[in-house]
């Protein structure tokens, strides 16, 4: 599968169509096969992180479990305000 600069090109003239509201039945399904076709490339040329977001989350969660943050997370006194200037409006 190969992804050019021609069919990106294509890929973006639909996209506008579609936001226009002037997208026909057999342009749609050019545009989806063309997004899958972009997806596949990506997909292939660039990969997402994924199971390293994963990781890194899983071990945060494990951090902020085993050492909690305390209850007042802020500093009274570098507020602009007082903690209670916004309650009951």
């Amino acid at each position: 599968m190969n992804w050019t600069e021609k069919k990106n090109q294509r890929r973006c003239e639909l996209i506008d169509k579609e936001i226009d509201g002037f997208l026909s039945i057999a342009e749609s399904l050019e545009l989806d096969q063309l997004q899958n076709e972009m997806e596949k490339y990506r997909k292939k040329k660039a990969p997402l992180p994924i199971e390293a977001v994963r990781r890194t989350k899983k071990e945060l969660e494990r951090l902020v479990e085993q050492n909690p943050p305390p209850q007042k997370w802020y500093d009274e006194d570098w507020l602009p305000f007082e903690p209670g200037d916004f309650k009951g409006k």
